[in-house]
């Protein structure tokens, strides 16, 4: 054996030898050394997540599977604890929801459930008994680059099930403690991954070891890049829809969000800047917020760690955690800490530990609901009087109603309805026609919201547009108009009394169908501007069928009379197609049925408006192109518009995106594309070698597509009719005007999340 292969054995050999890092001295720092209050005995049945895991917390992450694992085995120990799995996220992570109070009251909590929704009920005389437990929400894990919160949520869970005293027995006896042990756990996931890829044997607090250094925009958001902390209002995600159901199950009366910032930070937590709250929001829940957090003040007191009020954060955006149970009869609590990054990291404030972030998230945890429980009598109180009052402020309010249509677009007008029931807001169809700002609001087709309900300031939140405040510096964005986001006609109903007649019956917010389509014996024809009018032609497209686009109005002749179709009407007619008839026919059922798009079941090729118009073979018609989609993503880009472009086509449109790096983007052969988006992101230096190649694509007919911040010497866009262009169809019509499809119109806003487009005059203001 030569020298060289010796010494390469050696080093094989220890290395295996070697402990892995979970295995190796845990030793942590003596100021975080103590975890759990050193005054409380602990059931010795239970196991602590030290024991569980067979390591310290903090020296390592806890992965998602450890977590579910140590949670189901805790609930299975104490009779304290209910456990269920209340959703999945899009990668199949569950979502775990805990339910922790005393003995007694779990033997009574569907009742304790009731009774506290009656509270919001303003029908209901529902009395606050001495008994009626305060409802406390713990929320941790949203942004998956924020992972301690996660972790944290192990020794809350320990410590709400094994304790024992008479501390702990009141703080049971008089809340309901409700625990999301990871709201986003896609995000954390794909953090926790980097970390055990990267870590060493022995922790490295250099910020420039690669472990502190992965990206976080992808850590941070959930699978397709949405930021779940601003999914709220929204919930356009499935990991939002399934804590929210439980929120709104409960209406905690205390939600706790916890987080991290930037490591050169200290520790906050609530309350903000007083001059940037949210005019919606009560005085008497800002007060509140101050007197529930006296204990986690105490506790940062006790042991002389550094934290901090006020500061840059503030209470305006209502679409977040910390701010929308302010207009839902409860407070909003904020923390956040100073981001570890890995084990630990080097800072202007010292060394800082992943397990101080643990320890200072826990003990916060047990402090605020301790704070809550102190505060229970205020707390309730505050919660029905803040539904008893909703009448009065709608009686104070100059604005009864608000009204809402999408002409010709029912599926969006739906899923506007969809969201307002799901936060208890009831909405109506319009009992009779109305004309407001200049617009006729047409009975049965649009919708009516009247201020007088329970949810009169959740209302106010989503359809307000106030552009003027007092203090002009926020956070992240003043407010976040709804009805701007699904591109609706809006008015409100104000100098006027909101007479009974306007009010028709509920809204229907499931899918809509349309009308069955007839069998056609020429062609089939739908227009552009239905919201699912993209999938409904990919589907066309996909299955083989030629297809042409109008670039003009047409009148065409049908099964059903004469019927006058706007500018971009998709048309599909028999000629020159290898499908069979009653192929084509039951795709264009199914469209009608599952796209909610009507169809018309076209009888002539001749125009029924005569030379007036064009007839169906004629030159103002273009063939289109099934659309291959390719969006640049990758380091210096936003995440969060490249996520909402590939959720848009991906999820809703039903269309594949091809994701690649826009820095590798000179190996592609661009010809296999039909259209080029690039997301938003740093392109200020951005000059690569391979410009010249995507101005060259353009010019012969590559549509492309800039969203967000992008340089615009960076990506053109062409406006030429090339072969390629004339069979590409635009990716997402805005209405049913025909725009050029070489220029990309996508539906975004840098502030908006749900996948549709506020328009730019109209928009809320701007973070700073």
């Amino acid at each position: 054996m030569s020298r060289r292969t010796r010494l390469g054995t050696l080093v094989f050999i220890a290395a295996w030898m070697l402990p892995s890092p979970y295995l190796a001295a845990d030793e942590v720092r003596d100021a975080d050394a103590v975890l759990y209050p050193d005054d409380v005995q602990y059931d010795t049945a239970i196991p602590s997540p030290e024991t569980f895991l067979g390591r310290p917390l903090g020296v390592a992450p806890v992965r998602h599977h450890e977590l579910v694992d140590y949670i189901n085995t805790v609930a299975g120990l104490s009779d304290r604890l209910t456990v269920e799995v209340i959703g999945h996220s899009f990668e199949r992570r569950p979502i775990l929801f805990v339910t922790a109070t005393s003995t007694a009251n779990q033997g009574r909590i569907d009742a304790i459930r009731t009774a506290h929704q009656g509270l919001t009920q303003p029908g209901i005389e529902e009395r606050i008994d001495a008994d009626m437990p305060v409802v406390t929400w713990l929320n941790y894990g949203v942004h998956g680059a924020e992972s301690s919160g996660m972790d944290a949520a192990l020794p809350v869970v320990y410590y709400l099930a094994a304790a024992r005293g008479a501390r702990v027995d009141q703080l049971l006896q008089q809340s309901v403690i409700l625990v999301t042990a990871v709201f986003n756990p896609d995000g954390h996931a794909n953090r926790i991954a980097w970390l055990d890829t990267f870590a060493s044997r022995l922790p490295n607090a250099d910020p420039n070891d690669i472990v502190h250094n992965y990206d976080a925009q992808l850590a941070r958001t959930n699978h397709y890049g949405f930021d779940l902390n601003r999914q709220w209002m929204s919930v356009t995600q499935p990991e939002a829809r399934a804590w929210m159901r439980k929120w709104h199950e409960w209406r905690p009366n205390v939600t706790v969000d916890y987080h991290e910032m930037g490591r050169q930070q200290t520790y906050y937590f609530a309350p903000g800047i007083a001059s940037r709250t949210h005019p919606l929001i009560p005085d008497e829940a800002m007060a509140l917020v101050t007197s529930v957090v006296g204990p986690a003040e105490d506790f940062m007191d006790s042991q002389a760690r550094l934290y901090f009020h006020g500061d840059r954060y503030d209470h305006f955006f209502l679409g977040k955690g910390a701010a929308f149970p302010m207009v839902n009869g409860g407070i909003g609590i904020l923390h956040e800490a100073s981001a570890a990054q890995g084990v630990e990291i080097e800072t202007d404030n010292g060394l800082r530990t992943y397990r101080e972030n643990i320890l200072k998230h826990f003990r916060t945890s047990i402090a605020n609901a301790e704070g809550a429980a102190l505060q229970r009598a205020a707390l309730l109180g505050f919660q029905k009087r803040f539904y008893d009052d909703a009448a009065d402020r709608a009686r104070e309010y100059p604005v009864k109603a608000f009204v809402a249509a999408a002409p010709g677009d029912e599926a969006r007008l739906r899923q506007f309805a969809w969201l307002l029931d799901f936060h208890r807001i009831r909405v109506y169809r319009l009992g009779r026609d109305i004309t407001e700002g200049g617009v006729t609001y047409r009975a049965g087709e649009a919708l009516i919201v009247p201020l007088d309900q329970p949810q009169h300031q959740l209302i106010r939140s989503m359809f307000e547009t106030q552009t003027e405040f007092e203090d002009t510096t926020f956070y992240d964005v003043s407010t976040w108009t709804v009805p701007y986001a699904f591109g609706l006609q809006f008015d409100d109903l104000s100098a006027r009394r909101l007479n009974s007649d306007l009010v028709g019956p509920p809204a229907e917010t499931g899918m809509p169908a349309a009308a069955p389509t007839d069998t056609a014996s020429y062609a089939y024809a739908f227009e552009w501007f239905g919201y699912y009018a993209p999938r409904a032609l990919y589907r066309v497209l996909e299955a083989g069928l030629l297809a042409r686009v109008s670039l003009n109005p047409l009148e065409v002749q049908t099964t059903r009379g004469s019927a006058a179709l706007g500018r971009g009407t998709i048309v599909v007619s028999f000629d020159r197609q290898a499908l069979p008839r009653d192929y084509i026919h039951g795709l264009m059922q199914s469209i009608a049925r599952d796209d909610g798009i009507e169809v018309h079941a076209v009888t002539s090729g001749r125009s029924a408006s005569g030379t007036a118009a064009s007839d169906l073979g004629g030159q103002f018609f273009r063939p289109l192109a099934k659309p291959r989609v390719l969006v640049a993503a990758g380091r210096g880009m936003d995440w969060y518009d490249a996520g909402e472009i590939w959720h848009l086509l991906d999820v809703r449109m039903h269309m594949p995106v091809t994701l690649h790096d826009r820095a590798r983007l000179a190996e592609v052969d661009l010809d296999r594309y039909t259209h080029l988006v690039f997301a938003g992101g740093e392109y200020e230096a951005f000059l690569p070698d391979y410009a010249e190649r995507i101005r060259q694509w353009v010019q012969h007919g590559g549509p492309s597509s800039a969203c967000g911040r992008v340089h615009a010497g960076c990506v053109p866009t062409s406006s030429t009719t090339s072969r390629r262009t004339r069979r590409s169809p635009p990716l997402r019509p805005r209405s049913s005007r025909y725009r050029n499809p070489a220029t990309i119109r996508l539906p975004h806003s840098p502030r908006n999340r749900s996948g549709s487009r506020m328009p730019r005059k109209k928009r809320a203001m701007p973070s700073t």
